[in-house]
């Protein structure tokens, strides 16, 4: 009896240490696991810690990846220096990193499965740090190849061990985004470090990529040190350690299949188990063989593209710029992930379980893709096709890339989900594949190239990638009979992590409104409508004197600051820089870059930071860029400067757009955004004439005309960014110029145009969400796309480049190339605000669109066609006529359609990033081997507006015609079942008495 006594009371002491810890018993009783809930385990972890964690681990892997796809533009900077050919040098730099790292993928993996991942993580930064700088600088060709190997043995850390990482903390839904995220970072890494290495090579020498290297690894070893260890297995075990000190009870086993009895068996088992599972498992096998495959080719045109595009007339630098237009593929890749999570959600709601095979529609686009587009990529080339426009070989590139995007996503997310506890060892043997074909493929890329020539060699490429078309199907019908088979697709931690973790659910409702806007206080109560309507007219007269003078202003500033630069060229800024006409190009093409990568961030910032400080700060950082340009020495310089311009600057045109929008009804939008836009066309007038008289200070205390006008127009700039902190006023709630009972008016005055603009709402990530799956983004994207690609071309090129090339005599001075870009830009400015009073009027800002851009279209088939110089100056200004509208009248129309406070934010962000990212395309277009006719630069412009015309504003017109039809007709009365008052509000622009704006 007293025995019985003994093990209950033993069974009550450990069922409360197991409660008091977070764990239970299995149910048979012989192990312990993890607890719902239990908030050490790492799928509970909170956002930001998770965040910390998984975010610089990824950075290590771009990094380290960067320097590894560097290492061909090295090798050929160093293979004089060694004395050695080009493919020895390759083989040196290139092909023992990538072997000594295959090696890494066999032991590391296993050893971070069962000993833990934190200290692989640190230690790995650290030596990577170190043997970077061994490289650098340490003479002997000896020490080089040794550094490299042990650079590559290192770098194998966070490159196979990240996916086990994400498995640790993350569970199948949210790694949909997560696995596409990390193949993003790493294949723009592939892609961005010939670009990188590029120019630090030309600049500073090859050596000085690995310095750099070594200090950027360095730093984020420390960092690492704050990370947590994320191995559920393993804390697993600590945790069972700690509970048979409590209860004394040194039986208790914890649930892990990783538990490793002696070093030995840890030999025989973990170290051999990504071998294993490469020659055993046929899902690893065909998914390293097809991510090997896409992973290889990038290397490989690490090597081949420069050559072919240095063919092409491309300097050395500027060869490695084909590879941004293959790291874009990520984009399409947005729609394939929501996809992904549309189909995640639906089987969450039937309560099935997300299979593996579930997720492998990307793959199957990708796979065809990647045949199609090397088919395509090989037949646009030199020799075959010669003469070709560079721009045109960019669009294979673009589908080659999201290609290698889906291939390293799907296949990799798939390995997660069927391995779980094994993913880092699934990956492993992946990266064994890749490892392995990465170092082979620019082995024999120079041989293979040349011998063959570009076009035979790539379709041999595009034959082999057609072998990868069935895969995914195999995967799809059979993919689960294989798992079922396989004793580590069997196991998963999965199954014993917190179920509150796997049900997560991403808020797609967002909270409710603490208040409609329809329930403020009216203060014009008793009041007849005319009386009403007096005061609405002074009301509105008050919005526009104080919002939209200085608003103006300050886009004046930007667009002068960013296009000033075409100015500064006609007084001698290439010449005394030293640079090409590429590297000009290229100046201009990397603001649009950094532009557009930051802008669709910027809206949310402003609601967080409140525009009353964040359009002042933003102001007064990029004046200082502009002042830096003017004292750099060199196209380096240039480079830096322009890269941080472009990036402050971002924040200014969509914040005011969406600020805007926030204050004025929808059919008082229009003419404002007009008034406001116009200042762009004001900017090319005044700026060129501005330009023409700081010209004059050439040679003052030094410094070029050039340099003076930069300096003085970022002087201009800081100065009024500072005022700005008193004359840019905050949303309509909490702006100061307004009485208590102006405020509640404008705020009923928003509420009768169904919009909730100038409510608090919080952010959540279900309104970006809502935004990237609402169709109006994606046509409103195109729209954009085909008015900013002209928008940027006329004011870079148009006024400096044709107008003095077609109508100035040779004797004519620089000052007068200014003065005959006036008049175009003032119509342009004329007519811009004339067709938002139009639009605002009418409420066709569809058929305004329309209209313009037949102006456009007009102006630029003449710039082409016309043969006096009249015919083509009038072709100018028709051509100004037709963009400079379209870009105000789209962002109205955007913005009229978009309803919610942060949706219409991300949504005007995304437009306008996607638009604005097209000025990469614009900066090349006019080429000096194109005068005086410029046939591939009117040509791109004519295409760029009728896609505006046909692909975008009549598209956009006919679906919102169609839907404001349907809802008319009560055929979508049924979103609104099942939901209260508050729901219904919060359906925003989708709620069935919402009508679009045509």
């Amino acid at each position: 009896m007293a025995d019985c006594y003994q093990r209950i009371e033993k069974f009550q002491v450990l069922q409360i240490a197991l409660e008091e810890q977070g764990l239970e018993l299995t149910p048979d009783g012989r192990y312990v696991r993890w607890a719902s809930n239990n908030p050490k385990h790492p799928r509970n972890w909170n956002k930001l810690r998770k965040a910390y964690d998984i975010g610089l681990i990824i950075f290590l892997e771009f990094y380290t990846t960067a320097i590894n796809a560097s290492g061909a533009t090295a090798a050929k900077d160093a293979l004089h220096e060694f004395d050695t050919d080009l493919t020895f040098a390759i083989f040196l730099f290139v092909s023992t990193y990538c072997l000594a790292q295959a090696l890494g993928n066999v032991i590391f993996p296993p050893y971070s499965e069962a000993f833990g991942r934190k200290r692989l993580y640190v230690i790995s930064a650290a030596l990577f740090s170190g043997f970077s700088i061994m490289i650098a600088a340490v003479p002997s060709m000896g020490a080089m190849v040794a550094g490299r190997v042990l650079t590559g043995l290192v770098s194998a850390v966070p490159t196979v061990i990240v996916t086990g990482s994400i498995e640790d903390m993350f569970n199948a839904r949210d790694r949909i985004w997560l696995v596409f995220a990390y193949m993003v970072v790493a294949n723009f890494a592939v892609a961005s470090g010939p670009v990188m290495s590029g120019y630090i090579t030309a600049q500073l020498g090859w050596r000085w990529v690995f310095y750099i290297s070594g200090i950027v690894t360095g730093f984020a070893a420390v960092l690492l040190l704050g990370i947590r260890e994320s191995r559920p297995s393993l804390l697993l075990t600590w945790e069972v350690d700690k509970l048979r000190q409590v209860t004394g009870d040194m039986s208790l086993q914890e649930l892990n299949p990783d538990t490793v009895p002696n070093l030995g068996e840890f030999m025989r088992e973990g170290l051999l188990r990504p071998v294993r599972l490469f020659f055993t498992e046929p899902i690893v096998c065909a998914c390293s063989l097809m991510s090997g495959w896409s992973v290889a080719l990038l290397y490989l045109f690490t090597e081949s593209l420069p050559t072919i595009y240095e063919s092409m007339g491309f300097g050395q630098q500027e060869s490695n710029l084909p590879f941004i237009a293959m790291g874009m593929g990520f984009i399409p890749s947005i729609v394939v992930r929501l996809m992904d999570q549309r189909v995640a959600a639906q089987r969450h709601r039937e309560g099935l379980p997300l299979l593996p095979e579930n997720k492998l529609v990307g793959i199957a686009l990708g796979a065809p893709f990647l045949a199609i587009g090397l088919w395509w990529f090989a037949w646009m080339v030199p020799p075959a096709v010669p003469g070709i426009h560079w721009f045109t070989t960019f669009i294979p590139l673009f589908f080659i890339g999201f290609a290698i995007y889906e291939f390293g996503t799907v296949l990799s997310g798939y390995l997660a989900d069927s391995y779980n506890s094994y993913a880092a060892s699934a990956f492993a043997a992946m990266s064994l594949a890749r490892s392995f074909l990465s170092a082979l493929f620019p082995l024999i890329a120079p041989k293979m190239f040349g011998a063959l020539g570009s076009n035979v060699a790539l379709s041999i490429l595009a034959s082999g990638a057609l072998a990868f078309c069935p895969v995914p199907f195999v995967f799809r019908y059979y993919g689960q009979r294989l798992r079922e088979r396989s004793k580590f697709a069997q196991y998963s931690l999965q199954e014993n992590s917190p179920k509150a973790s796997d049900a997560e659910e991403t808020d797609l409702s967002g909270d409710r409104h603490k208040e409609r806007l329809a329930q403020f206080e009216d203060p014009d109560e008793g009041l007849s409508e005319e009386e009403r309507a007096k005061i609405d007219r002074a009301l509105l007269w008050k919005l526009d004197l104080k919002l939209v003078p200085w608003l103006s202003l300050l886009y004046l500033i930007s667009f002068l600051d960013r296009t000033n630069i075409g100015n500064a060229k006609l007084v001698h800024l290439e010449r005394d820089l030293g640079m090409s006409e590429s590297q000009y190009n290229a100046a201009l093409t990397i603001f649009f870059v950094s532009y557009s990568i930051f802008e669709p961030l910027t809206n949310v910032l402003l609601k967080r930071l409140r525009p009353s400080i964040f359009i002042p700060i933003i102001m007064v950082l990029w004046g200082i860029c502009m002042m830096c340009m003017g004292f750099v020495h060199n196209w380096a310089g240039l480079m830096a400067v322009r890269w941080f311009l472009g990036l402050t600057e971002a924040g200014l045109f969509p914040g005011v757009g969406y600020f805007l929008s926030c204050w004025y009804k929808r059919s008082e939008f229009g003419v404002r955004m007009a008034i406001f836009f116009s200042a762009a066309a004001l900017a090319g007038s005044f700026g060129g004439l501005l330009a023409a008289a700081i010209a004059l200070m050439d040679g003052l205390g030094g410094k070029a005309g050039w340099a003076w006008i930069f300096i003085l127009e970022g002087l201009a700039t800081i100065a009024i960014g500072v005022l700005s902190f008193w004359m840019v006023y905050d949303f309509p709630d909490e702006a100061r110029f307004l009485s208590d009972d102006d405020r509640k008016r404008v705020l009923r005055r928003l509420a009768s145009d169904q919009q909730a603009s100038a409510e608090h709402e919080n952010f959540k990530m279900a309104y970006f969400w809502n935004s990237v799956k609402d169709w109006k983004t994606y046509t409103g994207m195109i729209i954009y796309m085909g008015a900013d690609g002209c928008l940027y071309a006329f004011s870079l090129f148009v006024p400096t480049n044709v107008i003095p090339g077609r109508l100035m005599n040779p004797g004519y001075a620089d000052i007068h190339a200014q003065l005959l870009s006036v008049p175009p830009y003032a119509a342009a400015a004329i007519i811009t605000v004339a067709i938002g009073f139009i639009a605002d009027r009418t409420r066709q800002r569809g058929i305004c669109n329309m209209l313009v851009s037949f102006l456009g279209i007009t102006g630029f088939a003449m710039l082409l066609g016309a043969k006096s110089a009249g015919a083509r100056y009038a072709g100018t200004f028709l051509g100004a006529m037709g963009i400079y509208p379209a870009i105000a009248n789209t962002i109205s129309w955007t913005s009229n359609n978009v309803e919610g406070v942060y949706k219409r934010g991300v949504t005007l962000g995304f437009v306008i990033g996607w638009g604005n990212l097209n000025g990469i395309v614009s900066s090349n277009i006019y080429r000096g081997a194109d005068k005086p006719n410029f046939y591939p630069g009117h040509g791109t412009v004519l295409a760029y507006l009728v896609l505006f015309q046909f692909g975008g504003s009549l598209l956009q017109y006919i679906l919102l015609r169609k839907e404001n039809t349907k809802r008319r007709r009560g055929d979508r009365e049924h979103w609104m079942v099942g939901l209260d008052q508050g729901d219904i509000q919060l359906l925003g622009d989708k709620k069935p008495n919402f009508i679009y704006t045509l």
